[in-house]
């Protein structure tokens, strides 16, 4: 604006002189945008004892002596590791849905028998940019969860441990049947 003025002051001043045009422009902004992405991979088992990896289902295979029922999952364990990205700063998070493995099936303990185990606990782990989030899965918390925030944009390899670590009575028989818990592992908002 000061510049305008000053032109039209000039041109006041100096009447019948011819003026050159002042070079004329325009600047113009040229933007895009990306939003905010986080991706992870389709996982790929590393290390197992006693535990295998199909369509995302982790089934462990000796949750209990075939003999007397006992747990003997101990030391079972997988690891997984997924291709992973996030183009901000974000959070790795896992949460567990039952709090531990519960057995699904319809098989119940009768009244006035003894003891039986029907959860098993479990330890899951997750290694991202060095960072880890771990619990454990051995108390029925629903939603017990685990978040560790990334302070910028990250892409590497996202690594997943589940390590079985026990039941109530370790005396006890587990009750026949599917023991099982959702894990989420999450790239993004925490959970």
């Amino acid at each position: 604006m000061k510049s305008v003025i000053a032109i039209a002051l000039l041109s006041v001043g100096v009447s019948g002189m011819a003026i050159a045009a002042p070079d004329d422009n325009d600047v113009m902004d040229i933007n895009g945008s990306v939003s905010d992405t986080c991706f992870l991979g389709t996982p790929v088992v590393s290390a197992s004892s006693d535990a295998s990896l199909a369509s995302k289902i982790v089934t462990f295979s000796a949750l209990a002596d075939t003999s007397t029922a006992v747990f003997t999952g101990g030391g079972s364990s997988i690891e997984l590791n997924f291709d992973g990205m996030c183009n901000y700063a974000h959070n790795v998070s896992i949460q567990s849905t039952n709090g531990w493995l519960i057995n699904s099936s319809s098989n119940t303990v009768v009244a006035g028998s003894g003891s039986f185990n029907s959860t098993v606990g479990y330890t899951p782990t997750v290694k991202w940019h060095n960072q880890l989030a771990t619990f454990n899965a051995d108390d029925g918390s629903a939603g017990k969860k685990a978040s560790k925030p990334i302070l910028g944009a990250f892409a590497g390899i996202a690594e997943l441990q589940i390590n079985l670590i026990g039941v109530d009575d370790p005396a006890a028989p587990l009750v026949a049947g599917t023991y099982t818990d959702d894990l989420v592992l999450q790239l993004g908002a925490a959970l």
